[in-house]
């Protein structure tokens, strides 16, 4: 058998991102004894920061390679 090398360009990719997010969210419980069904609904507000950050991902710079052999 022989091992061939092969030219693959591609490029190497960095971010960052900050997000901040606000939702409106309820939870509805319910229970029911011998005579009635209830349902009790509770409304709050979400809120939620964060930060992420890749670096070095890969992307190859070729449009006739397979992406899944990246």
């Amino acid at each position: 058998d022989e091992v061939k090398g092969g030219y693959v360009p591609f490029w190497l990719f960095d971010t960052e991102a900050d997000a901040d997010v606000h939702y409106k969210a309820s939870r509805i419980r319910t229970w029911s004894d011998s005579e009635y069904d209830y349902t009790e609904t509770s409304y709050f507000s979400v809120i939620r920061s964060g930060q992420l950050a890749f670096e070095h991902i890969p992307v190859d710079g070729s449009s006739k390679l397979d992406d899944q052999l990246m």
